[in-house]
């Protein structure tokens, strides 16, 4: 299955994607090492869920009387860790939009190739065959598949339609201005194209990732830069910018300003 991407053995590149709001986006790609460093902050903190786990129901099953009894309770048991080593990552994922203890301190998130958010149903297909990418032992499946393919996807992402990238924070420049002249905002000659490709963006970043929310603001204001005066093109490059300008269009709208 691994050879369905595979290239070269080399490092993980940059993945491209092309959003509907007409901007191509790119994400560094997290690599063998970075994922080691998230699963073995999971593995720690999974462990001493675990291990509460385990010592109370050997507690239950030292009360209890009887072989049929106990025997229940070691399957309830095992039954309760499988549950536990498959919840826990599928249950952070899902809640936390991609991330689990382990990624968010490595700042790493779980995706979708086509650049969105992982679903639900992606986040259970990756981690149920983790147990497959476990095997042997210490992910020996799945680190062979990540190296053999450039996404460094392993047999659960390859299987989910998800990879996992690095998640850095985009930092506005500090010299921005809060907002331009009213002005400016007011003779903006933002054309049909344009303030479409920015209602498109405030309509969807409700589902995205903070980074992913500011690089795509970030691209857009710099995609628009040619239509907007200098004093405003910092500005725009920011939700808040974007925010403006949709503003600002839908006002000259209004008032039969545009074409």
């Amino acid at each position: 299955m691994c050879g369905a991407a595979v290239s070269t053995m080399s490092a993980p590149d940059a993945f491209s994607v092309p959003t509907p709001e007409q901007v191509e986006l790119e994400f560094p790609v997290a690599n063998l090492g970075s994922r080691f460093t998230a699963i073995l902050l999971d593995s720690i903190v999974g462990g001493l869920i675990g291990f509460v786990v385990l010592i109370a129901g050997l507690a239950v099953a030292r009360e209890l009387r009887g072989r049929v009894l106990e025997t229940w309770v070691t399957a309830g048991l095992l039954l309760a860790m499988f549950l536990l080593y498959w919840g826990y990552f599928s249950i952070f994922e899902i809640a936390w939009r991609g991330q689990t203890p382990g990624k968010r301190a490595a700042r790493l998130r779980v995706m979708s190739v086509d650049g969105r958010p992982a679903t639900v149903g992606q986040v259970l297909i990756r981690n149920l065959l983790r147990l497959v990418d476990a095997l042997p032992g210490v992910y020996a499946v799945g680190a062979v598949c990540m190296l053999l393919n450039r996404r460094a996807q392993r047999l659960g992402d390859l299987a989910a339609g998800t990879l996992v990238v690095h998640e850095g924070e985009t930092a506005l420049p500090p010299s921005l201005p809060a907002a331009p002249p009213a002005a400016i905002a007011a003779a903006i000659g933002l054309t049909p194209e344009d303030l479409q490709l920015i209602e498109t963006f405030l309509h969807r970043r409700g589902g995205m990732p903070a980074g992913l929310r500011a690089a795509t603001a970030e691209k857009i204001g710099a995609r628009l830069a040619e239509h907007l005066p200098p004093e405003a093109r910092e500005w725009a490059q920011s939700e808040a910018g974007l925010e403006g300008l949709a503003a600002a269009g839908r006002a000259a709208v209004g008032g039969g300003r545009r074409a």
